[in-house]
């Protein structure tokens, strides 16, 4: 539609060219201003028309992918926010719930983590607070797989252990994540090596893996 009035515009302003250059010639280069208003009247017509039916045939398209636009980006923000807050409490949520509870709460913000993950575009603004943005995905999934080696190195033991020794299992589990990438996961960017350093934080998770209550044996006094 919007070809088909741009070409049949292109034919009258030719026409009306044509036109304006007879009388032109015919005048011998003196045509009156009335003559000249006139010309110019039918070139300001065309121009607006041919701008009107550009808008009307852009605008349908634009409007409703900026809306598109806008709803992606208030879900994202949602998806983002839920994502993080679930993960920044999940140890003291965990260290309140019985273990079959904390099994799912656990599942619950791994869910929001890979739902925040799938606007990958629309996060990298999210982050826009982040030294190293990239790292951020990366370092709550880890923080997930060491609070679930805390809940399946413990399970036998959970009802007996108290919310104050959940919760340092827990802290103890993301610490090690943090040695890992850093503060700001400068750390985990400066490893180009993606498998290299996946390796190497797992190895870490599995090896911290005994039981939060276990103690080593004690000592006999034989003195």
């Amino acid at each position: 539609m919007l070809v088909w009035t741009l070409v049949v515009a292109g034919i009258i302003f030719a026409l009306v060219s044509l036109a304006f250059y007879a009388d032109w010639r015919e005048a011998a280069g003196n045509l009156s201003l009335e003559r000249l208003r006139l010309f110019l009247d039918i070139y300001k017509a065309l121009g607006v028309g041919v701008l009107v039916a550009i808008l009307g045939a852009i605008i349908p398209q634009i409007l409703p992918e900026a809306r598109d636009r806008f709803r992606r980006f208030k879900d994202s923000r949602v998806a983002y926010s839920e994502a993080k807050t679930s993960i920044i409490y999940l140890p003291e949520k965990l260290a309140s719930l019985p273990f079959s509870e904390a099994v799912l709460a656990l599942e619950h913000a791994h869910k929001r983590l890979h739902l925040a993950e799938t606007f990958s575009e629309e996060l990298r603004g999210h982050l826009a607070w982040h030294p190293h943005p990239e790292t951020w995905v990366d370092r709550n999934y880890w923080d997930l797989m060491a609070l679930r080696r805390v809940l399946r190195s413990n399970a036998e033991i959970w009802s007996t252990m108290s919310t104050a020794e959940r919760l340092r299992a827990g802290e103890n589990a993301t610490a090690l994540v943090e040695e890992v990438f850093g503060p700001d996961g400068h750390r985990w960017k400066s490893q180009h090596d993606r498998q290299t350093r996946e390796a190497e934080i797992a190895k870490r998770i599995e090896a911290s893996g005994r039981p939060a209550l276990e103690r080593p044996a004690a000592k006999l006094n034989t003195a």
